[in-house]
């Protein structure tokens, strides 16, 4: 996904929090971004400072309108559920089901989803 649309998807999901019509739940939680949010702004202006860090660097960047990054996420929020509309164009889709090979769990252990 572009830049552009990781922020519209974001923005999609923040609008849906704020009607009456929606859920709470889809509130955007995220790993590898960080970003502002007013909801005293109206719907698409919600997100400020939208950044990422690209492999949990501790190096933080801006997230580029143009630029193209890889989004993992699970097949409800893909499938365009919760307000994620984004997500579910069929440009952004691109499915690997069962790829996953998970370590066995260990203390201190714990996989986690990259941005890159």
């Amino acid at each position: 996904m572009t830049g552009a649309q990781i922020k519209t998807v974001l923005e999609e999901a923040l609008a849906y929090t704020a009607d009456p019509e929606g859920s709470t739940g889809a509130y955007p939680y995220t790993a590898g971004l960080r970003f502002d949010v007013n909801y005293l702004n109206g719907a698409g202006n919600r997100i400020s400072g939208l950044e990422v860090n690209s492999r949990f660097a501790d190096v933080w960047s801006d997230v580029l309108p143009a630029k193209t990054y890889n989004v993992v996420s699970h097949s409800f929020l893909a499938g365009g559920r919760d307000g994620y509309a984004q997500f579910a164009a069929p440009e952004n889709l691109v499915t690997q089901e069962n790829t996953c090979n998970w370590p066995p769990f260990e203390p201190g252990n714990h996989g986690s989803v990259q941005f890159d």
